[in-house]
């Protein structure tokens, strides 16, 4: 990892991935086959349901 400010920003890797369980658990494997190094997960709404979801639909079928 380069040190701050040496970091390169690709602004066509950024994303955004929303829908539907499965819909989220294939655009979240797009990102990652992608090279990315992490990935944040940021609800827009009702974080602690959404996040409870995450946790339960979608994330169990990541590795």
């Amino acid at each position: 990892m380069a040190p701050p400010g040496q970091r390169r920003r690709d602004r066509g890797a950024l994303r955004a991935v929303a829908g539907t369980p499965d819909d989220c658990v294939r655009g979240l494997r797009e990102v990652a086959e992608a090279g990315a190094e992490m990935i944040l997960l940021n609800p827009l709404f009702d974080e602690a349901e959404q996040m409870e979801r995450l946790a339960a639909e979608v994330l169990p079928h990541l590795s």
